[in-house]
C-alpha cells in the first residue's frame, strides 16, 4: 500500500501491514463495527443501526464527516457454532505507525494544554488546534482496502484536516488543580550516576496527572529501568550488601512520593520499607518506600473528587516532589513511635586474592537493625476518618564487610590458619546500643538504596 502526504510518500510492505493486524472471536450475534479511529464489538442490530445512520446518498459517509462500516472481515467461521474469527486493522497501531512516519507533521501544530508552576502557583499553558494529515480517515481507508472493496486502489492519500488537541485548555480547567496539597524533599550525595538516575526518574514522574479513583504506580509511571532509557549503574541493596545496579537511587524518589501521598491524606495501596535503615529517609515523616522492578512497587489511590498533578525535580542537591489539586480540608496525623532495637550487625571478613596480605579495607559499615511504627490518620474537613494505617518499618542489621588481602597466602588446608578465610563472621555490633545512636547512622548506611 502506498501512502502519500503532499510531497512525501512511502510504501507499506507486507511486514508493515502484518504488524497492524489484530483478530477477535465474535459470537454469532456480534459484529465488529469500524469507525474512523476506532473499532468495537457490538450486537448485529446495533451495527446495522450505526451504518444506517451514517449512510447518505448510498455512501458510507456520515453527515458529520465520520465514516462507519461493518466490513466483511471474516478470517474463519465455525460451521457448527457460528462463532467467527475476524481480522481487522488495529487503528491505534496504525495511528502510532503514521505518527512515527510523519514526525512533527503528524500533529499539524496542534498542542495539548499543559500545567506549569510559577511562583508557587499552578498555571495552564493553553492548548492549540492545528492543521495536518487526517490520520483517522487514512486508518478507515486501509481497513476498506484490506477487508472491503477488493478492487480499491492500493494508495492512501492523506489530506489536511483540523486537528484538535487531546487535552484542551477547558479540560485542564475542569480538573480542579489549583492548590498545593503537599511537598517533600530529600537531599542526596553519592556518584554522578546516581544523581543522573534521580533526574531521569523525576523527568518521567513530573507532570503526572492522576484522575479521581485512579491508582498511581511508581513502576508503571517510571517504566523499565534500562540503559536504553537513560539509566546508569549506581548503588542498590542486593542480598544484604550495597552493589551497583541499573537505576540505583529510585527509592529516594519513591520515598518523596510516599510522604507527599500521606501528607495529602490519600490512600496508600502498596508500600514496603528498605532492607536497611537510611537516616535521610527514615528519621522524619512517614519514613521510606522501596521499589524493585521484579517484586515491589509503591502505589497510592487518588480518592479525592478532582485530579492530582504530581511534579518532581532533582537539582543536583535534593529531590523534591509536590502534589497539587483541590484542597478538600483534609487533616493528617503522623504519629512516629519510638525506635526499637533490632539485631546486632556482624563483622564479615572476605578475602581478596588480588590484594596483598596485610591489605584491609572496610567495604560496608555496620549498622544495627531497628524498627519503628508510624501511625497515619487522615480525616476529612468534618473529622471523619478516611485512612487509619499503622506503617511498621523493620530494618535488618547491615553487616560490616571488611576486605582483606590474601594474595600469595597459604590456603587453610596448607596452613591450618583460618584467620583470613573468606566469609569469617563475628558479632561486632553492640546489641545493647541505643537505636538512636549517631554511630549507627554513619558510613555506608546512607549511600545505597534499592533500585
Amino acid at each position: 500500500v502506498k501512502v502519500v502526504y503532499k510531497s512525501d510518500s512511502w510504501i507499506m510492505d507486507s511486514v508493515d501491514l502484518g504488524t497492524l493486524l489484530d483478530q477477535k472471536v465474535l459470537a454469532p450475534d456480534e459484529t465488529l463495527l469500524v469507525k474512523e479511529g476506532s473499532q468495537s464489538v457490538v450486537s448485529s442490530e446495533e451495527a446495522q443501526e450505526a451504518v444506517r445512520a451514517a449512510q447518505k446518498d448510498e455512501n458510507e459517509q456520515a453527515s458529520a464527516g465520520e465514516q462507519v462500516a461493518t466490513f466483511d472481515v471474516s478470517a474463519g467461521t465455525d460451521a457448527e457454532s457460528g462463532w467467527v474469527l475476524r481480522a481487522f486493522v488495529n487503528q491505534k497501531k496504525f495511528d502510532k505507525y503514521l505518527v512515527r512516519q510523519l514526525g512533527d507533521k503528524a500533529q499539524g501544530g496542534a498542542k495539548n494544554a499543559t500545567f506549569y508552576i510559577k511562583n508557587g502557583k499552578v498555571k495552564i499553558k493553553p492548548s492549540k488546534t492545528g492543521t495536518g494529515p487526517n490520520r483517522k480517515s487514512a486508518e478507515f481507508q486501509l481497513q476498506g482496502m484490506l477487508f472491503g472493496d477488493e478492487e480499491s486502489t492500493r494508495e492512501i492519500e492523506l489530506v489536511d484536516a483540523t486537528i484538535q488537541p487531546k487535552r484542551t485548555t477547558e479540560d485542564c480547567e475542569a480538573m480542579g488543580i489549583k492548590d498545593k496539597l503537599a511537598s517533600w524533599s530529600i537531599s542526596y550525595g553519592g556518584s554522578s550516576a546516581r544523581a543522573h538516575n534521580l533526574m531521569q526518574m523525576c523527568k518521567y514522574i513530573n507532570k503526572s496527572l492522576v484522575a479521581p479513583g485512579q491508582v498511581w504506580s511508581f513502576i508503571e509511571t517510571v517504566g523499565d529501568m534500562t540503559e536504553e532509557r537513560g539509566f546508569q549503574k549506581a548503588p542498590i541493596i542486593v542480598n544484604g550488601r550495597h552493589e551497583d545496579g541499573i537505576g540505583g537511587g529510585a527509592c529516594q524518589v519513591a520515598s518523596c512520593v510516599f510522604n507527599c501521598a500521606c501528607f495529602s491524606g490519600l490512600g496508600i495501596q502498596e508500600r514496603t520499607n528498605h532492607d536497611f535503615y537510611i537516616a535521610e529517609y527514615d528519621d522524619k515523616g512517614f519514613a521510606d518506600a522501596t521499589v524493585s522492578w521484579d517484586a515491589l512497587d509503591f502505589k497510592w489511590l487518588n480518592d479525592m473528587e478532582h485530579y492530582i498533578l504530581v511534579t518532581a525535580d532533582s537539582d543536583g542537591y535534593e529531590v523534591s516532589v509536590q502534589f497539587w489539586g483541590t484542597d478538600e480540608g483534609r487533616t493528617v496525623t503522623c504519629d512516629r513511635g519510638k525506635w526499637k532495637k533490632g539485631q546486632a550487625y556482624q563483622s564479615i571478613r572476605e578475602g581478596d586474592d588480588e590484594k596483598p596480605v596485610g591489605y584491609t579495607q572496610v567495604e560496608q559499615s555496620g549498622v544495627n537493625g531497628r524498627s519503628i511504627e508510624i501511625h497515619y490518620i487522615a480525616k476529612d474537613r468534618n473529622g471523619k476518618i478516611l485512612h487509619d494505617i499503622e506503617f511498621t518499618s523493620d530494618y535488618a542489621a547491615q553487616n560490616e564487610i571488611i576486605i582483606v588481602g590474601t594474595q600469595g597466602a597459604e590456603t587453610d588446608s596448607d596452613s591450618g590458619d583460618d584467620g583470613d578465610s573468606d566469609g569469617d563472621a563475628e558479632s561486632d555490633g553492640d546489641s545493647s546500643a541505643d537505636a538512636d545512636s549517631a554511630e549507627e547512622t554513619d558510613g555506608a548506611a546512607d549511600t545505597g538504596e534499592d533500585s
